[in-house]
């Protein structure tokens, strides 16, 4: 399932027009534990509460902006 994750995340990128090119390797082991929870925000948080928490990575969300 690991495999299926990462091609499918891989072929949207080189889909995409100017997307990188990215080596895809297969063989990856599906893990048995979940990721730890709070890595990510909840996909019901109002945009305020997403902006702040984009505001606490190493990246600005006006680069999500046209």
């Amino acid at each position: 399932m690991a495999d299926c994750f990462q091609f499918a995340a891989i072929h949207a990128v080189i889909t995409c027009p100017l997307g990188p090119r990215i080596r895809f390797f297969a063989g990856r082991k599906d893990g048995s534990r979940g990721a730890p929870d709070g890595l990510l925000p909840g996909g019901l948080n109002v945009p305020d509460t997403l902006l702040s928490y984009l505001k606490t990575k190493p990246f600005s969300h006006m680069i999500f902006l046209p």
